[in-house]
């Protein structure tokens, strides 16, 4: 039983990654900001320094996004989605968890989509 289990999370590991290689990034929906402080994005640790953002196409949930910092490129999940009113603003929200800073929602205003990011065991232990 624990062979097949293995097995069935391998695939499901691999396709995952076979997915996100064959993503293509909308270029019109790139986003930079400044990171002043170390935060976690769910379980990834973010280094301060500037990022490029973007949300690669996709046909399947969960979301992710796409950050771009310091020459690599790592994709985290989105959180939890909800809708919002669109505007022309978009944030990250962070607070201090435990001496650690952590990205709690995320708002595109273009999309007019909200996600709240799970916080790290971590920082919640």
């Amino acid at each position: 039983m624990a062979l097949l289990t293995k097995r069935i999370l391998g695939m499901t590991l691999l396709a995952a990654s076979l997915g996100m290689g064959a993503m293509k990034a909308d270029d019109t929906r790139r986003a930079t900001f400044n990171l002043p402080v170390k935060a976690y994005w769910g379980d990834v640790l973010l280094s301060p320094g500037q990022y490029t953002m973007w949300i690669p196409v996709a046909t399947h949930w969960p979301q992710v996004v796409a950050l771009s910092a310091h020459g690599k490129t790592v994709f985290v999940l989105a959180g939890i989605e909800s809708a919002e009113p669109q505007s022309k603003g978009s944030y990250l929200e962070l607070s201090k968890v435990n001496g650690s800073y952590v990205i709690d929602e995320f708002s595109s205003g273009i999309s007019g989509k909200l996600f709240k990011v799970q916080k790290p065991k971590v920082v919640r232990n």
